[in-house]
């Protein structure tokens, strides 16, 4: 019995007669309507029309027509100002019982479906979702992107009906997407089963478009985003990682944020999110290396040691990989109360710099020096440590030696392993004279067999470093300081000319300007005369020998340091035969 009521249904339901699919209703320019059908190989006509200006009907039969031609026109429809609508069937007693009608469609355009949501997904793709449209004559939907360059929306892609989302991705042949360099703005159309591509819907959806800045100075990560175009949202939330950690924060409508950040070289990733109902959408994702403006981690003097033209060189040790804006130099000599700044020296990403100082006179005391670092952000940075050049002093006594005394050197990143003692006779080359140990800070220097002309000593003492982990060899030296012994004169107080010798005074350090050596007899008289240092008198006067007894001597000269000698005695001239 069950069976048999099952059979009769589904074969009355087989012999119902299918109506032909009315396909369009289109419009035309003059206000009349072209009907398009598709008949079905069951129909046998003829088509029956009905029409109604109003959905809901009546509907009225507005025309029989043969089922071919498939298309009927509806003329003085004023389809430009009246909206019509239409359904067709065929004829009922033909084929079977009563004949369906086909799907209703109205002489409008296709109207633009509603935009649901545009999100920013992974890989920065964006999903467009939209409603369904519930016209009977849908087709399809063409998705729309708006292009900056060409000034208008460009067609994106077609996708059938019902579907109701399509993914713009990086991959797209004709328009990439572009949403983590800007806002993409979408829009959507509605294309019938004619397809006629209906009007653009006006209310587009535009992503919200994140910019994350680090502030290396505040430490900080600053986020800033636009706002989601086509919906307001109620609010926003923040949502960031970092190193995997999830966190967020509603900040309402709100259009920033800040982040404060704990270390480098954790990865950050940002994102923003708000509610459009219903659904989540997002903004693109920033993910970057947290970076902040270094300090460095090393900032030294290795030396400031004095060149032989008492220009002073400084050397300094920066961490290279330091954000550093400049650095200043600063000098305190021994008439400033306060280290004043004496140079300007760019940043550049190098470890060892070096400055020459040639404005100062290290000769009269020891110079002092640090040296202060200004980072991108105007922090200020001071070495970790100060220079003071080693100051010497000389001081010659007429006992044949000269007296030195001398600074340490101070501030060494290691320390002192020796000493060293150069000297220099007569402007001559600089020798090695004595190695000291790190305590020593005098000497005396004996000098008696050392031979010089102008009595002119020059020293300088060099202090070498040991276990400076960032350079090796440095030596820290004073300016050469000099000082002339005293001259010394000896004139013979008796004198034989029949020896062959010359008579003239016995000298050392001395190295004359002006030299005159004059000997006069008993009556005042010149009898030898020289300027020449390496002459002397061989005891005659006009070509004769000169008679024995007492003769006065004067001597006057100028020493090219300066001092000026004056030097008168008595000699006796003997003959020993006599």
């Amino acid at each position: 019995m069950v069976l048999a009521l099952l059979w009769f249904l589904v074969n009355f339901s087989y012999a119902q007669t299918q109506p032909p699919k009315l396909v369009c209703a289109v419009p035309q320019s003059n206000g009349d309507v072209v009907l398009t059908w598709q008949p079905q190989s069951f129909n046998c006509g003829p088509v029956y029309i009905y029409a109604s200006t109003n959905r809901n009907g009546p509907y009225t039969l507005l025309a029989t027509v043969p089922l071919n031609p498939p298309t009927y026109i509806h003329v003085g429809a004023n389809a430009s100002s009246q909206i019509w609508y239409y359904y067709i069937t065929d004829d009922p007693s033909c084929n079977g019982p009563p004949a369906l009608s086909s799907d209703t469609l109205d002489s409008q355009q296709p109207q633009p479906p509603i935009i649901r949501s545009v999100s920013v997904e992974s890989n920065d793709s964006v999903l467009i979702r939209w409603y369904s449209s519930s016209e009977p004559d849908a087709y399809a939907y063409v998705i729309y992107v708006y292009d900056s360059v060409a000034g208008n929306f460009l067609p994106l892609d077609t996708v059938p009906h019902p579907v109701d989302s399509y993914w713009h991705t990086a991959s797209h042949p004709l328009r990439p997407v572009e949403a983590s360099q800007h806002p993409e703005t979408y829009t959507i159309a509605l294309m019938d089963s004619c397809g006629t591509i209906g009007p653009l819907q006006d209310s587009t959806h535009t992503t919200i478009f994140l910019k994350t800045t680090i502030d290396r100075c505040k430490e900080q990560a600053i986020m800033v985003w636009t706002h989601y175009g086509g919906y307001n949202p109620n609010d926003y939330t923040a949502s960031w990682t970092l190193n995997k950690q999830p966190n967020s924060q509603n900040v309402q409508t709100d259009t920033t944020f800040s982040i404060s950040l704990e270390r480098e070289g954790d990865t950050l990733c940002t994102r923003v999110n708000a509610t459009v109902p219903p659904d989540i959408v997002s903004s693109n994702q920033i993910c970057q290396i947290t970076e902040f403006v270094k300090s460095p981690d090393i900032f030294k003097i290795m030396v400031a040691t004095v060149e032989l033209d008492s220009a002073v060189k400084l050397i300094w040790y920066v961490d290279s990989t330091a954000d550093l804006a400049r650095m200043v130099i600063r000098r305190q000599e021994y008439k400033n109360n306060s280290p004043l700044p004496i140079a300007n020296i760019p940043w550049t990403k190098q470890s060892t710099f070096t400055y020459i100082d040639s404005l100062t006179d290290p000769t009269i005391a020891p110079v002092y020096y640090i040296i202060e670092a200004e980072d991108s952000c105007g922090r200020r940075y001071i070495t970790d440590n100060h220079a003071q050049t080693v100051h010497l002093k000389v001081k010659s006594s007429q006992a044949f030696v000269n007296f030195l005394q001398w600074t340490k050197y101070q501030q060494w990143t290691g320390n002192t392993r020796m000493q060293y003692v150069f000297r220099s006779i007569d402007n001559g080359d600089w020798q090695v004279i004595y190695t000291l140990d790190s305590s020593a800070m005098s000497l005396t220097d004996e000098i008696r067999t050392r031979n010089s002309e102008s009595g002119l000593f020059c020293y300088r003492i060099c202090a070498e470093e040991e276990n400076n982990p960032f350079m090796s060899n440095l030596q820290a030296c004073s300016p050469p300081i000099c000082d002339y012994q005293k001259t010394v004169i000896y004139v013979p107080n008796a004198f034989n000319p029949e020896t062959g010798s010359l008579f003239r005074p016995i000298m050392r350090y001395h190295q004359w300007t002006q030299y005159e050596f004059r000997i006069y007899n008993r009556y005042g008289q010149i009898v030898f005369r020289t300027t020449n240092p390496a002459e002397g008198w061989d005891g005659t006067y006009r070509g004769n020998q000169v008679p024995s007894g007492t003769y006065t001597y004067q001597i006057i000269a100028t020493h090219q340091n300066g001092t000026e000698y004056a030097k008168s005695g008595f000699f006796v001239v003997v003959y020993p035969k006599e």
